[in-house]
């Protein structure tokens, strides 16, 4: 659809010739000797018109003039006005000795200065910005003028000189195509326009050719490196939106060209061959690009240490069980910045300068090990296998027992704060960025701000997920569900699931939450710009549209932390840390967790683990606190007046499909009401339809399809007192058995309970028709 609105591509590329064919002139560098006269003469002469030059002059050095006269009829330059760039090159040949057609490009950089100040300085009586744009052309034209600087181009203004060497309509044709894409991503301001008109225009200067179809990403690479930094976000930009249209393979990456690992990285101290090794571990590694940087961390300062203690080992084929052991031990003596290099010493708290290594760091480096020995055992390694790494290097019993879950959630009055302050972000919240105050614009939008701040404060999900979140992730309830255990009724879109993409333990899934992400979500993706260009998903390789994707890029992973997360403390009016550090994005996942598994009716451990996506409950132990106060409550509850009662389970179920449940009654029968447990008149059962007598109990007790069971039964005041044994409780229990009536109907003594119960007739009624057919039927 996009590619019928944009303006008519070029269907072949290298389709443009230089208006200027230097094949048809003379271009001998050696001057005459009636040319060195000449030129002297001129300069001699010369006061800056053209016609006061003698005739005899023009004649001799016409072989000079004509191409110069050439490009000024390309540029369009009117004859009263190219004296000046003509009086420049002759000036400069006679100075030189030499045709221009001889000059290097160095002489054409001295000649033209890197900006308009120093050009004024070497030729005070040509103060006109148009002269240095013209000499540019001139030696662009006729001369191996390549390396355009983007000083340069700057200082004479690129998109003048484009428009000059290959006309306005072509420059404007493709700007106008590029812009359409990129105002597909959400870009809509003409600052975007002009910047990007300035890209174009310095990429048509340094190809030499005004196509699209003859940029390559090659040539916008070296541009960045070269040019300035707002212009090198507009190249990103141009290549993106030329990798959209399928013109270049590839863009720009965000950040500038990432230097290979060995620019990277600082080996100094470190034996060249333990490096090499690291490095080589490195490149094949199938860990994520962030684990990996942690990991080698690790391995050089490990590196370090042996060229410190044992400078004979330089390979990993050198390392022993006995080598190890010592590595493990010294864990013990190192401490916090020994063996670091200065990059990373930089990053280390000066509180912690000097401590010993934390349990969870010596766990880290033990777990470094085990995963680059074992590596370096497989393919494409297959160093000698010498000792297992899973055993030597397992981390000691002692420092595992240090390491406890210990949950870095908020205060719940901290917490509630800055939900309150996701939930209700306006524009006067959001950070600006560029221009004067009065034009600043805003990074994001405020509807993808807040649809990711909702997200934050009840998705639980970690930093990397929310970025990574599709296009359509949101599915509400279409119908009302009825649920059986409590018979309350769902309304439809009451529930939204949120789809979870594939992360670090488990693949994509489904997970219920609150209704109001879904209503954020899908008030962004209203106003998302539908020209969004898909993706690459650094984890699974698949080509994916992102949710929070915005002029052609996803918010990265960064923001929560740097800017979301202050912002909102911010408005919240709250530090943005506390006592157990900073407030990060991950520490909402504790958060959300610690209060999912405390509420009254809250998720038990297991769905808990679901719902965080785990794989193992220990790791969600990490997550959710035990409030004490629920701890005390469970407590209360589970040893309040409850005992341990003996069911009887028949398994073979009935004609009807029925499995029947009887609650043993000590010595005098059973019970077959299924909800005795629950049954206010258990004090009568003697008198209730449901009681089987003893002689009928012992005979189901004899089924083979019977199984037993016990089961948790909270008692009132009145059966605890009898089933301690109190002898005078037990009697008056008995009394009030004798004297109360039979009840009329059977109701459950559950919380909030309203059902007016079963009426006793119609259970008479069934057992009546039980026993005509000789069984017991309930």
């Amino acid at each position: 659809m996009m590619e019928q609105q944009l303006a008519p591509a070029i269907s072949s590329s290298k389709r443009w010739k230089s208006p200027i064919d230097v094949e048809r002139y003379d271009r001998h560098p050696k001057l005459t000797e009636p040319e060195k006269e000449a030129l002297a003469c001129f300069v001699t002469h010369f006061t800056g018109r053209m016609r006061s030059w003698p005739e005899e002059t023009k004649a001799t050095l016409h072989r000079f003039v004509q191409p110069l006269q050439d490009v000024l009829d390309v540029l369009h330059i009117v004859a009263k006005y190219r004296a000046t760039p003509l009086a420049v090159i002759l000036q400069e040949m006679h100075e030189r000795g030499v045709a221009y057609w001889a000059w290097s490009e160095e002489h054409w950089q001295e000649i033209l200065q890197p900006n308009f100040k120093a050009f004024q300085q070497r030729y005070p009586n040509f103060t006109d910005q148009t002269v240095r744009l013209e000499l540019l052309a001139i030696g662009y034209f006729l001369c191996p003028l390549t390396d355009l600087s983007s000083s340069l181009l700057r200082s004479v203004q690129p998109v003048p000189l484009a428009r000059r060497l290959f006309g306005s309509d072509m420059l404007e044709q493709a700007v106008e195509r590029i812009y359409q894409v990129i105002m597909s991503w959400g870009y809509n301001t003409g600052n975007h326009k002009a910047e990007l008109t300035q890209a174009i225009a310095e990429a048509f200067i340094a190809n030499r050719s005004p196509y699209l179809e003859d940029l390559t990403f090659s040539l916008l690479a070296e541009l960045a490196e070269k040019t300035r930094w707002h212009l090198r976000h507009s190249l990103g930009r141009l290549s993106r939106a030329l990798e959209h249209l399928g013109l270049i393979d590839g863009s720009l990456p965000r950040t500038g060209l990432q230097p290979d690992i060995t620019g990277r990285i600082d080996t100094n101290d470190v034996a060249a061959e333990w490096a090499e090794w690291c490095v080589r571990w490195y490149r094949f590694s199938g860990l994520a690009t962030r684990t990996k940087n942690n990991y080698l961390h690790v391995l050089l300062r490990t590196g370090r240490w042996l060229a410190l203690v044992h400078p004979e080992v330089t390979t990993p084929h050198q390392w022993t069980s006995k080598l190890a052991a010592e590595y493990i031990a010294s864990l013990e003596e190192i401490r916090v910045g020994d063996f670091v290099d200065a990059q990373h010493t930089k990053t280390i708290l000066p509180s912690a300068f000097g401590k010993p290594l934390s349990a969870r760091s010596k766990d880290r480096h033990f777990a470094i090990m085990r995963a680059f020995f074992k590596d370096l055992h497989d393919e494409p390694h297959l160093i000698p296998r010498r000792f297992d790494p899973v055993r030597l290097f397992r981390t000691p019993r002692a420092i595992r027992n240090q390491i406890s879950p210990n949950p870095r959630d908020l205060n719940p009055l901290l917490w509630a704060k800055l939900v309150h302050a996701a939930l209700n972000l306006t524009e006067e919240d959001l950070p600006r960025i560029g221009g004067k105050e009065a034009n600043r614009g805003l990074r994001y939008p405020l509807a993808l701000v807040r649809a990711v701040a909702a997200v934050w404060v009840y998705s639980g999900l970690r930093c990397d997920e929310i970025v990574r979140l599709p296009l359509g992730c949101i599915r509400w309830q279409q119908e009302d569900v009825t649920l059986p255990e409590t018979g309350e009724i769902l309304p439809k879109e009451a529930t939204c699931f949120l789809t979870v993409p594939v992360n670090k333990t488990t693949g994509s899934f489904q997970k219920p939450v609150n209704p109001l992400v879904g209503k954020r979500i899908n008030e962004w993706e209203q106003v998302r710009s539908a020209g969004q260009p898909p993706q690459t998903d650094r984890k699974t390789g698949a080509t994916v549209h992102y949710l929070f994707a915005h002029r052609g890029y996803t918010i990265g992973t960064s923001y929560l932390n740097h800017s979301l997360i202050p912002m909102l403390c911010a408005k919240a009016g709250i530090p943005s840390a506390d006592e157990r550090g900073t407030i990060t994005s991950h520490r909402a996942r504790a958060t959300t967790a610690t209060l999912l598994y405390n509420a009254p009716e809250g998720l038990t451990i297991f769905e808990l683990m679901q719902w965080l996506g785990h794989k193992d409950p220990k790791t969600t132990q990490h997550y959710a606190r035990v409030k004490p106060t629920k701890l005390a409550a469970a407590y209360s509850k589970a040893d309040r007046n409850s005992r341990l009662v003996e069911v009887l389970v028949d398994t073979k179920a009935d004609a009807n499909g029925e499995v029947k449940v009887y609650y043993v009654l000590g010595d005098h029968g059973l019970c077959g009401n299924p909800d005795w447990a629950t049954c206010l008149y258990r004090m009568a059962c003697l008198k209730c339809p449901f009681f089987v007598p003893k002689d009928q109990a012992q005979l189901i007790a004899a089924y083979t399809s019977v199984k037993r069971f016990m089961e948790i039964v909270e008692l009132t005041d009145e059966e605890l007192a009898a089933v301690q044994e109190d002898h005078d409780k037990l009697e008056a229990a008995v009394k009030r058995t004798q004297i109360l009536s039979a009840p009329t109907l059977l109701r459950r003594r559950a919380k909030g309970e309203k059902g007016r119960g079963i009426p006793l007739t119609v259970l008479n009624t069934f057992q009546k028709q039980g026993e005509d057919q000789g069984t017991i039927s309930l």
